[in-house]
């Protein structure tokens, strides 16, 4: 599952628009509910979480959001 994640986190991201963390965590879990009913919001939220610890965001606020994009860790 956690290969998934990671996959599903690149194609939401690889067009390079700003996602809101709640969006990309809802995209993620809403993939993965039918192959993996144990996602879930928090578990995917930590990943990105985690992610966004390691520097492998770009994070910026657009208009009244936090805003991510996925710039350069593939």
């Amino acid at each position: 599952m956690q290969e998934e994640v990671l996959k599903l986190i690149l194609l939401a991201l690889e067009d390079g628009s700003a996602l809101s963390r709640k969006v990309l965590v809802l995209f993620v879990v809403q993939r993965l509910a039918s192959q993996y009913p144990q996602a879930s919001k928090t578990a995917i939220g930590h990943v990105v979480q985690l992610l966004y610890r390691a520097s492998c965001f770009k994070v910026g606020v657009y208009f009244d959001f936090l805003g991510i994009t996925f710039p350069d860790c593939k």
